[in-house]
């Protein structure tokens, strides 16, 4: 086999260098700005061309595509990181709308590399399709934050279709990719958290997914590699920040650590995605609730006594229904005590399993007044004739609209209404128990307004729509028990209307 020598000496970099060595079908590098990620991403492209078995032409075949989530970024940054590091002659690259990096060349022990690159941006809704016409011996994904799990998924299925096996099997196959620190709530989080034991119930469809991948292939089927922060921490408050002589590529860096120290002024997120490579509550767009702050997070033992209150549930329906479960105090003040969330769910499973045995144990004393849900939940299945609402009527759960107008600004304004007042000794009007951490994620930082795909700072008109950790679900759930609350208080407040003087008659 030949000889294979490149350019980046890894025994500067340990992390790059135990990336390397994985066979993972899947591996991914996490780490500062800075450290070398994409760069060696290309690096390792190269190197798993240059391993390639020959064949009896003595040919070493590699075909690759590179992914990014929008075709401006991935012609600007991604193709120029490839270019930089694969440079010309080596491959010839041809730009246009569908870009593509192609060349051969020889080794010292006389065989030819063959390596082809297709670049693929995934800012189109035929994404999925435009992979299923691809075969190719890896793939490699730039910036995986800004990747859909299953874009990630369906790229790693088509890894290893060739060189077509007739001719001579890949020696290597699968999917890298990098990135900055991701947001605790991105699927790489999940997959990380999996990979350090975590068993939760929100991991368990990867774990799954893992085991059966491992026990078909002999193979194991995710790596995660995390790079050392470029500057550590201080110890005690009011520290200094100091750099990290185990960061890496910090010598490749303008001004070196002085790179990271000017990173300190964009905040606690920043500094942790971007200084120390660490996953974040950085938010990806427009918060919906920026009025949310840890005012309106409440411990548990500081709630206020609810013994025997009436609670009011506020629902989402669909196959990641949510529930929450709040009470009234006083004074007006909405708690919002606990969640319920269900995974590929029907609402009667979710009943049945999940609230009202926590309604039961949890609330023993506590009677259902109100609950109110989404309006498409009156309307009957395809496949039965019980709508969510009656399902939950029949286990003398009051489920009703808020509205019959499902209009998400009026929905957001009745957050709102809660969330810019205050109640008894300036207390938020809207209190969230610490116990609900996937509302809180959702009103922290993961609820916003999108970036459109390919724009500059563009946002969405409506919020998004994830179900991911339930964040548009859980959201919507708090909106209609918001919704609710406001107009039930307004219908009571109203009069009686005069019957009509000319009931009865033809008019």
């Amino acid at each position: 086999m030949a000889d294979v020598k490149l350019g980046i000496d890894l025994s500067k970099y340990p992390t790059l260098a135990r990336f390397s060595n994985s066979d993972a079908y899947i591996r991914m590098l996490i780490g500062p700005a800075g450290s070398l990620k994409t760069s060696y991403c290309f690096n390792e492209i190269l190197r798993l061309a240059c391993l390639q078995e020959p064949n009896e032409q003595g040919v070493r075949p590699s075909r690759w595509v590179v992914i990014r989530n929008t075709f401006e970024v991935l012609k600007r940054a991604t193709m120029s990181t490839c270019k930089f590091n694969i440079p010309e002659p080596l491959l010839r690259y041809t730009e246009g709308n569908t870009p593509i990096a192609k060349g051969s060349f020889l080794l010292p022990d006389g065989t030819t590399v063959s390596l082809q690159i297709d670049f693929l941006a995934v800012d189109t809704v035929d994404v999925l399709g435009k992979l299923l016409g691809y075969d190719y011996t890896g793939a490699m994904c730039d910036e995986l934050t800004e990747l859909d799990e299953e874009i990630i998924l369906a790229a790693a299925r088509r890894a290893g279709r060739f060189p077509i096996k007739k001719d001579i099997a890949p020696t290597w196959y699968g999917l890298i990719g990098a990135t900055n620190g991701p947001v605790k709530s991105h699927w790489l989080y999940r997959w990380h958290r999996a990979q350090q034991g975590d068993t939760s119930d929100d991991v368990a469809e990867f774990i799954k997914m893992r085991d059966e991948m491992e026990q078909s292939t002999g193979r194991k089927f995710f790596e995660l590699f995390q790079q050392p922060p470029g500057l550590l921490r201080p110890t005690e408050e009011g520290g200094r920040w100091l750099p990290n002589p185990k960061a890496e590529n910090v010598h490749n860096l303008p001004g070196e650590y002085a790179y990271y120290f000017n990173m300190l002024m964009g905040g606690e997120q920043k500094i942790k995605a971007y200084v120390e490579g660490e996953f974040s509550d950085l938010v990806t767009g427009k918060l919906v609730f920026p009025e949310f702050s840890e005012r309106n997070i409440i411990p548990v033992g500081k709630i206020p006594p609810l013994g025997g209150h009436p609670v009011v549930l506020g629902a989402d329906f669909g196959r990641t229904p949510a529930v929450l479960i709040g009470a009234e105090t006083m004074d007006g003040t909405l708690v919002i005590l606990d969640e319920v969330l269900g995974e590929n769910m029907s609402v009667d499973t979710l009943c049945d399993n999940l609230l009202i045995p926590k309604l039961s144990k949890e609330y023993p004393k506590s009677t259902v007044a109100y609950a109110w849900g989404d309006p498409a939940g009156s309307v009957e299945g395809q496949a039965t004739s019980a709508s969510p609402f009656s399902v939950m009527r029949a286990k003398n759960i009051p489920m009703q609209a808020s509205t019959k107008n499902n209009q998400y600004t009026q929905r957001i304004d009745a957050v709102k209404w809660f969330l810019e007042r205050n109640g008894e000794k300036g207390r938020p009007k809207l209190l969230v128990s610490e116990k609900c951490k996937y509302l809180i994620a959702a009103l922290r930082q993961d609820y916003v307004y999108e970036k459109v795909a390919g724009s500059s700072g563009e946002l969405r008109d409506t919020p998004t729509k994830s179900h991911t950790n339930w964040v548009s679900d859980i959201a919507d759930a708090l909106q209609y028990l918001c919704l609710g609350i406001r107009l039930r208080g307004e219908r009571t407040a109203r009069k009686p209307s005069r019957k009509p003087a000319n009931k009865g008659k033809i008019v």
